[in-house]
C-alpha cells in the first residue's frame, strides 16, 4: 500500500511581470531567423517573458508590432526596422509580437530574445486590446 499524503497541497506561485529580480539577472538565450514573404504577418510567440529583445531585417524594411492589428486601416502602432539594420537592444517584456513585411520582397529576419523565468501565461494577453500605440 502507498503511503498517503498527509500534507495538504502546496500551491506553488509561478514568478509574474511584477517581479523585479527576474529582470536583474542573465536572461534565457531564444534566437530565431525566419524567412517572411512580402505582406505576410508573422507571429512570433515566445515560450516565456521577454526581458529584452534585438530585431535584425536582412533586405527589406519590417514593421515590429505587438498586435496583429498594429497597421490594420490608419493604425500606426508599429516599428520599423530599416532594411540591413537592427533594432537597439529594446528592453521590453512580451509573450509576443508580430512582424510584417510590406516591402514587396522576401526578407530574412534574425529575432535575438533574452527570456525570463515567467511563463508565457503569466503575462497580460494584449492582443486584440485596442490599446493606443499598440492594438
Amino acid at each position: 500500500m502507498a503511503p498517503q499524503n498527509t500534507y495538504p497541497t502546496i500551491q506553488h506561485v509561478y514568478s509574474n511581470h511584477n517581479n523585479a529580480a527576474e529582470y536583474q539577472v542573465s536572461s534565457i538565450p531564444y534566437s530565431k531567423t525566419l524567412t517572411i514573404g512580402d505582406g505576410v504577418l508573422q507571429h512570433i510567440r515566445l515560450p516565456f517573458v521577454s526581458r529584452f529583445l534585438v530585431i535584425y531585417a536582412a533586405s527589406a524594411d519590417v514593421k515590429l508590432m505587438f498586435s496583429s492589428t498594429g497597421d490594420v486601416g490608419d493604425k500606426t502602432n508599429y516599428f520599423v526596422v530599416k532594411s540591413g539594420t537592427s533594432t537597439e537592444r529594446l528592453e521590453l517584456k512580451c509573450r509576443e509580437f508580430w512582424i510584417k513585411n510590406s516591402s514587396g520582397a522576401s526578407t530574412s529576419v534574425s529575432i535575438l530574445a533574452g527570456l525570463t523565468n515567467i511563463p508565457h501565461s503569466q503575462f497580460p494577453n494584449l492582443e486584440g486590446e485596442n490599446i493606443d500605440g499598440i492594438g
